[in-house]
């Protein structure tokens, strides 16, 4: 579980962020709720107010240690399967995937999901 785990950056009583293991680029951040929901119109306006306040930190954090950088959010949601576990996840556009990448599908990523957390996490 991820609350373990040196990938872990913030927390709330909703939502957990974390660098994934296996990450398509440098600094790239999963935000999922603690507690199971599959899209993001099944949910509170008290949880929502605590995914901006995770969001909030976050954004902060990417400003502090990568200046700003432009990024991209993903919502992964199904309100048509309920088995579906609604996740966020932002990626900063601060490295280009070139021949290698392009070629065979593969990422190389500059930066371990580890070292990114612990950047990001002593930011907070």
């Amino acid at each position: 579980m991820e609350k373990a785990s040196p990938r872990l950056i913030f927390e709330n009583n909703e939502w957990i962020a974390f660098t994934p293991y296996s990450s398509m680029g440098p600094f790239e951040v999963w935000i999922l709720p603690r507690k199971h929901y599959s899209y993001l119109g099944d949910c509170s306006d008290k949880l929502l107010f605590a995914l901006g306040n995770i969001l909030k930190n976050i954004l902060k954090s990417y400003g502090r240690v990568l200046g700003n950088p432009a990024f991209n959010y993903m919502f992964y949601q199904l309100s048509e399967a309920p088995e579906y576990h609604l996740n966020i996840r932002l990626f900063p556009r601060i490295s280009v995937n070139a021949g290698f990448e392009l070629g065979t599908g593969t990422y190389i990523n500059t930066v371990s999901p580890e070292r990114a957390a612990y950047y990001l996490r002593e930011i907070l």
